[in-house]
């Protein structure tokens, strides 16, 4: 757990868990759809050559901005649900039997994260784990669903 002045919250591995194999599929399948998001770069060396090449006026100014816990914030049902939609109307590489897998395998995923804390096993009820693979790509896409 983090410690100190911020809130605490768990960041676990769940590397040892059954669902892992299952969530890296996922990941490898929403990576190539996160990175077709508008809003997408690499990390922030990309950021930085893309803001380089920018023809600003001389008194223009940037902000910048963070979400604050920002996995566990994402509600699973209305984000499986958002996903599910975007990639049902706008992925074109996948067939529909894919499409249906990689649903089924999400909500097991994301449905399922269960963690050991202590003596006592905790189920995560809404929100995803920082430690799962596909939670990277999965907030990428679902907070680019909700930029446009």
């Amino acid at each position: 757990m983090k410690k100190g002045r911020w809130p605490t919250r768990p960041v676990c591995s769940d590397v040892s868990s059954l669902s892992h194999g299952l969530g890296k599929w996922v990941s490898e399948m929403l990576i190539p759809i996160q990175k077709a998001q508008p809003s997408y770069f690499q990390d922030s060396f990309a950021l930085k050559l893309l803001l380089d090449c920018l023809e600003l006026p001389h008194n223009a100014q940037l902000f910048t901005a963070d979400a604050t816990s920002m996995y566990t914030f994402i509600k699973t049902a209305p984000a499986l649900a958002s996903i599910k939609k975007h990639i049902d109307e706008n992925v074109t590489s996948m067939s529909k039997d894919e499409k249906e897998a990689l649903h089924a395998a999400m909500a097991l995923v994301f449905n399922n994260n269960l963690f050991k804390f202590g003596d006592a096993f905790i189920r995560q009820r809404s929100g995803t784990a920082m430690g799962t693979p596909p939670a990277p790509p999965y907030a990428t896409i679902f907070y680019a669903i909700h930029e446009n």
